[in-house]
């Protein structure tokens, strides 16, 4: 069973403790469907504006760390975008 996460779910197995917990980005056992979409793209848009703070104040490590977030969610937005593209309009009626 997959534990539900704000952006997507995690595929670990539940015997397997997680060696990084608020790092799911980076996870190769994290998982994301195009319903998150919009909640991948404003942890991008917020993201961008942390680097930017922590660039600011000297805060290097900090911002490689968010980088590294960022170059994840620019993979995932466009192969969502493309997976949300491919199976078209929802009908939510």
């Amino acid at each position: 069973m997959r534990d539900s996460l704000p952006n997507g779910y995690c595929a670990r197995p539940a015997q397997q403790e997680c060696p990084h917990p608020s790092a799911c980005l980076t996870c190769p056992d994290f998982q994301t469907t195009p319903e998150f979409l919009e909640v991948h793209r404003r942890q991008a848009s917020t993201n961008r504006r942390l680097i930017a703070q922590a660039d600011a104040r000297g805060q290097f490590r900090l911002a490689d760390n968010l980088r590294q977030v960022q170059e994840n969610l620019e993979r995932i937005i466009p192969a969502l975008e493309a997976v949300g593209d491919e199976e078209g309009p929802r009908d939510d009626r």
